[in-house]
């Protein structure tokens, strides 16, 4: 396995590279977050370095220090990170990624796991 990156970072597998270009703590979102909660964003963008590769922010988890896994939240911040084809001749696909964790949460990591054998991770630290 790779060892997980953090924001800024590329990691990559045979058919995509996948870069955490920047996080949001608390940002605004048309949905407010249930009582004790807050939003996090993570803008995201995808590279294909196959012909074809895909993205959808459904493949994203983010885990606390506790092994809790947070709920994606699709009313996060805009614009977001949009499912389908990333294709090589389209150049790069670029969204945020939101999810709704505790007040207070200092670290996570952030996963694509579309490939399950295979996933790639980011620690992210207020």
């Amino acid at each position: 396995p790779v060892a997980p990156g953090e924001p800024g970072d590329t990691q990559s597998r045979d058919d995509v590279a996948i870069t955490v270009v920047d996080v949001e703590w608390g940002p605004e979102s048309l949905i407010e977050p249930d009582a004790g909660m807050e939003h996090v964003s993570f803008l995201v963008s995808y590279e294909a370095l196959a012909d074809v590769a895909s993205s959808s922010p459904l493949y994203c988890a983010a885990t606390d220090r506790e092994g809790m896994e947070h709920r994606y939240s699709a009313f996060g911040t805009d614009p977001a990170l949009v499912g389908g084809d990333v294709r090589a001749d389209r150049g790069v696909v670029e969204g945020w990624v939101t999810f709704e964790v505790p007040t207070g949460t200092s670290w996570l990591e952030v996963s694509e796991s579309r490939l399950f054998d295979h996933p790639l991770n980011w620690v992210i630290e207020r």
